[in-house]
C-alpha cells in the first residue's frame, strides 16, 4: 500500500454540517442534525516518518520534563530512561531498570524540585491479581504499591512500598499526587514523604484518598461508606498535615475533580472544582469556601470547566430522551450556554461510554476504544469545528496534544497533526511498531515543532521538524 493510502485508511478530516450552530438547551433538535454524510475536506499529505531515539521493554507510560532544558524522562513499569528529546541532539544519556520486586502497573512519574524523578504504581506480583483484573483496575486487598526516586545523574536514591489497602478497586492513573517537595501515599491512611530524602513527614489515619493537590493543600475523600462512596472532603496543609477545612458529601457517587482548561501551575491552583453526579462545587482550596454550586438535574454529567474572563463554563454530557447524546455547556448559575448533538452518523456518541479531552478553546468527544471518529467543539459558542476520522479497529484511546497553532490526534499507528483554528491537515507522521494493534501510548509536544511519542511497543520517538500550523486561537 502506498503511503497515501495508508494515510486515508487511518485518518480522513470531514467538515460535513460543521459550521452548524449549536441549539441552545431550551431548543429543540432540528431534523438531520448529525445525519447528512460528510464531504471530504482535502486529502492528507504524504506521511512522514518520527525518529526512533530508542526503545524501552513494555509500552511507554509517560514522558516527562526533566526541568534541564531537551532532558526528558521516558517511563516504563520496568525502566526509566534520561533521552534527549530535540532536533540537534536524540540519545539516551542515561537508563536505569527498576528493581524485580518494584516492577510497576500503569507507573506515574514526576519531575522532583532537584530536576530527578519520581515514579510510583502498583507492584506487578502475584499478589496484585491478574493482569486481566489489573488492566480492568481490579486489584486484591493485599496489592502493593511502590515509589521510587533517581537523580539526575540516574541514581536511585530511595524507594517506599506500602499496601494498596483501602484504595481497593480503582483507576491508576491519579496516584501518587506531589504537591511542592512531598509524595503523598494514601490507603489505609494518608503518609507525607519528602522527595528529597524519602522520609515521612506526617501521617493522617484512613481510610483516605488523594483527590486533588495544589497551593500548598491536599483535598481528600474521608469517611468511606460501605458502598465505597466518600462521606466527606478534607483539605490538609501540605506541609504540616493539620486539617483545614472539612466538607460532607451527599455520598451518592463517587466524588471526582474536575479537569480545568487552561491547565494550571501549583502556585495558580487557588481553587478546586470538585463533581458529584450531576453536581459540581468550586471550592477555595486553604478554606474550603464554596465559591460556586452548580446543581443540573438527572441524566447531566459534568465533564470540565474552562476558565474565561466573564466566568468558568462548565462542559458535559446530556441524554434526552429522542434526541440522544449531546455536550452541553453551562454557566455557575446551572444556565444553559449551548448544546451541541452528538453525530452518530459519523461515530460519535453511538456508544454509552463516550470520551472526552479538553483543549484550550474546544472539547474534543469520541466513544471509548474502538473510537470511529473525533467531533471538535469550540467551547465560546458551541459550534462543531470538525470529525476527525480514526482508525475505527485501534483498540487503544486516541491521544490528542495541543501547542500554539497545531493540535497532534494519535491514534492506530499514525500521528495526525493539524492546524488551529482551521483544523486543516498538515502532515501525518508513521510510528514504527511491531504489532498491527499497537500505536501511541503517549504524546507530547516538546516545544514548537518538535513532536515526541511513546508507543506500546516501547519505542520512543521524535519528530523534530513538523511543519506550523495556519494561526493560534
Amino acid at each position: 500500500m502506498a503511503p497515501a493510502t495508508a494515510v486515508l485508511v487511518g485518518f480522513a478530516l470531514v467538515l460535513g454540517g460543521c459550521d452548524r450552530a449549536a441549539h441552545h438547551v431550551s431548543g429543540a433538535r432540528p431534523a438531520g442534525v448529525g445525519s447528512r454524510e460528510p464531504t471530504p475536506l482535502s486529502p492528507w499529505p504524504a506521511s512522514e516518518d518520527f525518529d526512533v531515539v530508542t526503545q524501552l521493554p513494555g509500552p511507554v507510560c509517560a514522558l516527562v520534563p526533566s526541568g534541564q532544558g531537551e532532558l526528558w524522562y521516558a517511563v516504563t513499569g520496568d525502566e526509566v530512561v534520561a533521552v534527549y528529546l530535540a532536533l540537534a541532539r536524540q540519545k539516551v544519556e542515561w537508563r536505569q531498570a527498576l528493581p524485580e520486586e518494584d516492577r510497576l502497573e500503569r507507573p506515574r512519574a514526576f519531575p522532583t524540585p532537584g530536576h530527578g524523578i519520581v515514579v510510583g504504581g502498583l507492584v506487578r506480583s502475584p499478589s496484585s491479581g491478574s493482569a486481566r483484573a489489573r488492566a480492568a483496575g481490579h486489584f486484591p486487598p493485599d496489592a502493593r504499591a511502590a515509589v521510587v526516586a533517581y537523580a539526575p545523574d540516574g541514581t536511585r536514591e530511595w524507594s517506599v512500598e506500602r499496601k494498596w489497602g483501602a484504595r481497593g478497586d480503582g483507576w491508576l492513573g491519579a496516584w501518587p499526587i506531589m504537591v511542592a517537595h512531598l509524595v503523598f501515599l494514601d490507603g489505609d491512611d494518608l503518609v507525607a514523604v519528602d522527595v528529597r530524602t524519602g522520609k515521612p513527614t506526617w501521617t493522617a489515619a484512613g481510610p483516605i484518598e488523594v483527590l486533588w493537590g495544589g497551593q500548598g493543600v491536599v483535598v481528600c475523600g474521608v469517611e468511606r461508606s460501605g458502598l465505597g462512596f466518600w462521606r466527606g472532603i478534607v483539605g490538609f496543609d501540605a506541609a504540616t498535615g493539620r486539617a483545614l477545612w472539612h466538607r460532607a458529601l451527599q455520598c451518592r457517587v463517587f466524588a471526582r475533580v474536575l479537569p480545568v482548561s487552561p491547565a494550571r501551575s501549583e502556585a495558580q491552583r487557588k481553587t478546586c472544582w470538585l463533581a458529584e453526579g450531576d453536581r459540581a462545587w468550586c471550592l477555595e482550596t486553604t478554606t474550603g469556601r464554596v465559591v460556586h454550586a452548580v446543581a443540573l438535574g438527572s441524566g447531566k454529567e459534568i465533564l470540565g470547566v474552562y476558565e474565561r474572563k466573564a466566568g468558568p463554563i462548565l462542559v458535559g454530557r446530556t441524554y434526552q430522551a429522542g434526541a440522544g447524546a449531546s455536550l452541553e455547556a453551562w454557566n455557575v448559575e446551572g444556565e444553559g450556554l449551548w448544546l451541541q448533538p452528538l453525530l452518530t452518523a459519523q461515530g460519535v456518541g453511538t456508544s454509552m461510554r463516550l470520551e472526552s479531552r479538553m483543549g484550550r478553546e474546544a472539547a474534543y468527544a469520541f466513544n471509548e476504544s474502538p473510537a470511529a471518529a473525533i467531533q471538535v467543539i469550540g467551547v465560546a459558542q458551541g459550534k462543531n469545528l470538525a470529525v476527525v476520522r480514526v482508525n475505527g479497529s485501534f483498540s487503544y484511546t486516541p491521544l490528542i496534544a495541543e501547542s500554539g497553532g497545531q493540535v497532534a490526534i494519535a491514534a492506530g499507528r499514525e500521528v495526525a497533526v493539524l492546524a488551529l483554528p482551521s483544523y486543516e491537515p498538515v502532515v501525518t507522521i508513521a510510528t514504527p511498531e511491531r504489532h498491527y494493534y499497537g500505536g501511541a501510548t503517549v504524546l507530547q509536544w516538546v516545544s514548537d515543532g518538535v513532536l515526541a511519542a511513546g508507543t506500546s511497543s516501547g519505542y520512543v520517538l521524535v519528530k523534530g521538524t513538523v511543519p506550523s500550523g495556519a494561526g493560534k486561537w
